[in-house]
């Protein structure tokens, strides 16, 4: 088993001992450059249902900023960065275009999250996504 961190964020050593990251590093238990393999929820439980529908919109709203204009963005940071750029009369569309379709996108999100945390029926990543917008690229972008 190697090292790995813990819901609380504390650290499990492969020796199974759990404590602090730093705490484990000064007792020899983990090396100070070690990979510490971070929690990932298992997707059985409510956290991990939620990071599950999280990693889906994000996905969603990445995949859309690559795809977009002539050559894509790197990234949706990359693409937003351009919205208040009005010297850049083809990227800046675009990235105000982006930072409204993003927006839009976790609106949803946090409506489905809403629902099912106040007693409605557990969103599936099928419907999460069925509900999501297509990106529409800007006419003068």
């Amino acid at each position: 088993m190697k090292s790995r961190y813990l819901r609380d964020g504390s650290v499990q050593a492969s020796t199974g001992e759990c404590a602090d990251l730093e705490t484990l590093i000064l007792r020899g238990l983990v090396q100070k450059n070690e990979f510490v393999t971070p929690y990932v929820p298992s997707k059985e439980t409510p956290d991990g249902k939620i990071a599950a529908i999280r990693e889906v919109i994000s996905e969603h709203i990445e995949k859309a900023a690559r795809g977009a204009g002539l050559f894509g963005f790197d990234s949706i940071i990359t693409a937003v960065s351009y919205a208040d750029d009005m010297a850049d009369t083809v990227n800046q569309p675009m990235g105000a275009a982006l930072v409204i379709f993003r927006r839009d996108c976790w609106s949803i999100g946090r409506e489905f999250l809403s629902g099912w945390q106040s007693g409605g029926a557990e969103p599936t990543l099928e419907e999460v996504i069925a509900n999501l917008p297509e990106f529409v690229e800007p006419v003068n972008g």
